[in-house]
């Protein structure tokens, strides 16, 4: 799936967009990045693709539905679990990282 389907943050809270979201989501979500929609804008959008790959959404579905699906159980991860207070790719990207660079010296 292309990530140019993900909506936007700024586009969320719309109503044009038809997505169903708290009205402090993004703003909240963005607050978990600092204040930074660059790095917000790109965890959302990792976060949304993960959940594509999941039964979250139907396998049957079409495009725009199956980005309505994954918004919509990504924004209830986000805000019915502890993860409210945390974003899941600040918290484990980092971790992943940290593999990597034990071994960077080995190729010197």
């Amino acid at each position: 799936m292309n990530s140019a389907m993900i909506p936007r943050l700024a586009h969320l809270s719309r109503r044009t967009a038809n997505f169903n979201v708290p009205n402090d989501f993004v703003e909240r979500f963005v607050k978990l990045h600092d204040e930074e929609w660059k790095t917000a804008e790109e965890h959302w959008e990792i976060l949304v693709s993960k959940v594509l790959n999941t039964d979250a959404v139907d396998a049957n579905a079409t495009r725009r539905r199956a980005i309505y699906q994954a918004v919509a159980a990504t924004v209830t991860l986000l805000e019915r679990t502890d993860l409210r207070e945390r974003c899941p790719e600040c918290v484990f990207a980092p971790t992943r990282r940290r593999w990597i660079r034990p071994w960077s010296w080995w190729r010197r």
